[in-house]
């Protein structure tokens, strides 16, 4: 009887010139363990292997040129009617909690409005990028992963569903390149994950953003009487509160990095927070400064497989800390902000605020 292949070892990575040159080492391979058979590629002599970026080269081109500083610059006029509504509505009432009624319902809504989407119910689709979240944690069980791969399938039949309605420039060039290149499920695939990623870790670094600035006050009152610094804040915020924690590679052949020997299939962490706080490449780095020069962080990753949604992230964290600077000195925590228990993401479940 054949006996079972025994599970990749797993490492870790958290130094910072470790994990940098780890994101551009070709020899590491993006793990993703719901991705399954959307993201194979034929080699030329025929064999399979997943790309590092493991983006579909038409799908990649359209997403790239989409989520363009240029492009997402076009969508900043509804990021702020959105925002500004939201919190309204919040002071209307003279409470809010950052997370559920901003931070959480802004991206999720600029999303749907970018892939030509119906607007569902946040809650449906909060379920399921947290069974998809739980899958994907550093050695998920089965079961977690089996919830993940549901949850996953069925936002990609809510999507299929209506990819042929959808009448927006991204989707209308996704439906183009997927049914010229028989593509039309890896497309089902990639939409969920740009709809996924895009609206849990935007959601998390507004959350932890403005969760920062409440609980340093003097932090707040610098950016709220200096709002020219909020270019370079939003890069220290990001080095300091992003809402990554861990990405996974693969290890696609033996070799060594840092202090580390690895062996051909090791599925290797890159801490990206460790990193980002990593005192031989930021001096003081508990330290919040929002003149720090150079900011190098990895928030984002580097090369490759660099955050596709970067431009989009950043307008509306910017957009939110924009509409909101006029409010921050009348803004307290009605109670501690609370952290989830992800291992991969920096994740706040809950900041309850009141308006004075």
């Amino acid at each position: 009887m054949a006996t079972a292949e025994p599970s990749p070892k797993i490492a870790h990575l958290d130094r910072y010139p470790d994990v940098r040159a780890a994101l551009l080492d070709e020899r590491f391979v993006i793990y993703k363990p719901l991705a399954g058979s959307m993201e194979a590629h034929s080699e030329p002599d025929g064999s399979q292997r997943a790309p590092r970026s493991h983006r579909p080269a038409p799908l990649l081109h359209i997403l790239t040129e989409h989520l363009s500083g240029t492009s997402v610059a076009e969508i900043a006029a509804r990021a702020r009617e959105i925002a500004s509504g939201l919190i309204e509505r919040g002071l209307s009432r003279g409470e809010m909690d950052l997370v559920a009624d901003l931070a959480c319902p802004l991206p999720l809504m600029i999303m749907q409005d970018l892939l030509g989407f119906p607007q569902i119910e946040i809650e449906k689709l909060h379920s399921l990028f947290a069974a998809i979240t739980a899958g994907q944690e550093m050695e998920a069980s089965d079961h977690s992963l089996h919830l993940a791969r549901l949850a996953q399938f069925s936002i990609m039949r809510w999507i299929a569903k209506h990819m042929d309605a959808s009448q927006s420039p991204l989707m209308t060039a996704v439906r183009r390149a997927a049914k010229e290149s028989s593509m039309e499920q890896a497309a089902s695939y990639w939409c969920t994950m740009l709809l996924y990623a895009g609206s849990t870790t935007t959601r998390d670094f507004i959350a932890n953003c403005l969760a920062r600035l409440l609980e340093h006050p003097e932090e707040a009152t610098l950016l709220h009487n200096t709002p020219a610094l909020l270019e370079s804040a939003l890069e220290e915020l990001l080095r300091i509160e992003g809402p990554v924690r861990a990405i996974g590679r693969v290890v696609g052949e033996d070799l060594s990095i840092g202090d580390l020997q690895l062996r051909r299939g090791t599925i290797l962490y890159l801490h990206l927070d460790k990193a980002n706080r990593d005192p031989a490449r930021f001096p003081d780095p508990e330290r919040v400064d929002f003149s720090r020069r150079p900011n190098p962080h990895l928030a984002f990753g580097l090369g490759v497989t660099r955050c596709l949604g970067l431009h989009l992230a950043k307008l509306e964290a910017r957009t939110v800390l924009t509409a909101l600077l006029p409010h921050l000195p009348r803004m307290k925590l009605a109670a501690a902000s609370q952290w989830g228990s992800s291992t991969i993401l920096r994740e706040r479940t809950c900041v309850p605020v009141r308006f004075f």
